[in-house]
């Protein structure tokens, strides 16, 4: 007879937990198996510590009829409990219980020994006292880990992740490490999560901690494309969207002389980071007068891919007059001025400093500007400013 014991209403780990194995008739106590292999006081009345898992107790009892046996099973090893066979004549044999299984091994046979170097043989061996068989297991080994791709193509900025499978699923030890051959291609977690960092090629190998079996993937990184199809419909600005983008940032190129609008990036009138829209209106960054070019940039992330090429030039409705600039002095002397301009409702200013734009242009409601911020920070030199007055700000 096998009695399981399942403790319950336990508050916390390390409550003490008292148990009974009660009677038997015909038997006596003979020791308590614990699932899984723990330490454990063996005595019919006792008490233990709770750890900080479930666990099943099994009473193992003893015949105490004259001129029969018992065997037990030890579970020590961690398998699952087998109950004792009671009751057995003399020089009888026993059945073969069914195996006990461990997570990770292979249970082999059972022995006579501690040591595990006799078997015990339920073909012919027989009973003739109380004894315990002991369970020998092997641990299952790896063979082999196997990635699900061989082969894997990112855009910079992008990321998948690669899953790894250990063969057999059952081994005992199924722990694995990720690695690159070159990181400042692509990058690796400990979740095989790839990231990819710069145009190139990089392997990823995945190692088993047992048996160091291993996988590789080949991951080709390619830069971000530029975005095609950059078109002005009327004030909008629209192109083609690009496979894996996240975002796009437009860049917003003007000039008053039209020769000259794509000469210098670093002169862009304006830059916006939009999300994944493939169009932006651009009506209230439009001034008379001027002539536009547009360029998009595809972005996955921060990483940045590389510039559309220029779009077709558009050139805004004309001046509404000439404006002729004077300089203030004394405490005016950086105070750039000129005459209101009839019908205007704002003005594009450029400041130079040695020939030089000093940033964007600066759209303003007033007729003067003051550049004493512009000295402050370029130092001295030549400045001059170009004023553009307009029906929009």
């Amino acid at each position: 007879m096998v009695v399981k014991v399942q403790v319950v209403m336990v508050n916390k780990v390390g409550d003490d937990v008292e148990i009974y194995a009660g009677t038997k008739d015909g038997h006596k106590f003979y020791y308590w198996g614990t699932y899984p292999s723990m330490s454990f006081p063996n005595s019919v009345n006792t008490s233990f510590s709770m750890p900080a898992h479930d666990i099943t107790l099994t009473v193992n009892w003893k015949s105490t009829v004259s001129g029969t046996y018992t065997v037990a099973f030890s579970d020590i090893g961690g398998g699952t409990s087998v109950a004792a066979i009671t009751g057995i004549t003399a020089n009888d044999k026993i059945t073969k219980p069914d195996d006990p299984t461990k997570e990770g091994y292979t249970f082999v046979a059972w022995h006579k020994d501690e040591e595990l170097t006799e078997e015990w043989d339920f073909d012919n061996d027989t009973v003739t006292e109380d004894i315990i068989l002991y369970a020998k297991w092997v641990e299952i080994s790896v063979t082999s880990v196997i990635l699900n791709k061989k082969t894997l193509q990112l855009l910079k900025g992008q990321s998948e992740t690669l899953t790894a499978t250990v063969e057999p699923t059952n081994a005992n030890n199924t722990e694995i490490e990720w690695s690159s051959g070159d990181e400042t291609i692509a990058t690796v977690d400990n979740d095989g999560k790839v990231t990819a960092k710069n145009v190139g090629e990089a392997i990823i190998t995945v190692t088993t901690e047992e048996g160091g079996k291993t996988d590789t993937c080949t991951v080709v990184v390619e830069d971000i494309p530029a975005p095609t199809g950059l078109i002005w419909d009327d004030t909008k600005a629209k192109w083609d969207a690009v496979e894996g983008a996240t975002s796009y940032s437009v860049f917003l190129l003007c000039s008053q002389d039209p020769a000259k609008v794509n000469y210098n990036m670093d002169q862009a009138g304006w830059i916006s980071t939009i999300g994944i829209e493939t169009e932006l209106n651009l009506e209230e960054h439009l001034h008379p007068g001027m002539t536009y070019q547009l360029r998009v940039r595809a972005l996955i992330g921060s990483t940045q891919g590389i510039l559309s090429d220029y779009s077709d030039k558009k050139t805004m409705d004309g001046n509404l007059g000439n404006i002729s600039i004077s300089w203030g002095s004394g405490t005016d002397e950086n105070k750039a001025s000129w005459d209101a301009v009839e019908g205007a409702e704002g003005y594009l200013v450029w400041v130079k400093y040695n020939g030089n734009p000093v940033g964007a242009a600066r759209s303003i409601t007033e007729s003067h500007i003051d550049i004493t911020s512009d000295i402050n920070d370029k130092g001295y030199g030549t400045y001059t400013v170009d004023v553009y007055a307009g029906t929009g700000t």
